[in-house]
């Protein structure tokens, strides 16, 4: 259970050092701040968009495998309002608040004001504008990790 916290913190230092490390200067007209998505990475908002998520890896209280679907509501250029999870497997469904921050071309933190499990911060890692790799953390050094696909 130890080693599995070290991971988890060993992780989300890393996050944050590649994230802070990267080069914002990369705004085309739809970059930060604008209501588009890029070619081929992140999107500048992230309301009304559907997230089918894979989950691969956890640590309690988040689940270790399953899928669900995050939903948001709001106009394609919105970076917070409301949002759904619907579970599948072991994921629980659940709901809540979010906010949306592209951070550099190709990745973006979700941070959920989750009913069930409090601040969870994810870090999306976009491999094109249609899916990538997620991370999800809460502050006591839980995470869960997995793929997605957005519609």
């Amino acid at each position: 259970m130890k080693s599995t916290r070290v991971i988890a913190l060993a992780l989300s230092l890393a996050s944050v050092m590649y994230l802070t490390a990267c080069d914002d200067n990369n705004r085309g007209n739809s970059g930060v701040g604008g209501g588009g998505s890029t070619a081929n990475g992140a999107p500048a908002g992230f309301g009304a968009r559907t997230m089918n998520v894979t989950v691969n890896d956890g640590s309690a209280p988040f689940a270790t495998s399953g899928s669900y679907v995050l939903t948001t509501t709001g106009a394609a250029g919105d970076t917070s309002g409301n949002y759904t999870i619907s579970g599948s497997g072991s994921v629980p469904s659940t709901s809540g608040t979010y906010t949306y921050q592209r951070t550099a071309t190709n990745s973006a933190t979700l941070v959920l004001m989750d009913n069930n499990f409090g601040n969870v911060t994810d870090t999306l890692t976009f491999d094109n504008s249609n899916s990538g790799s997620i991370q999800s953390a809460l502050g006591n050094g839980a995470f869960q990790s997995g793929t997605f696909t957005l519609q």
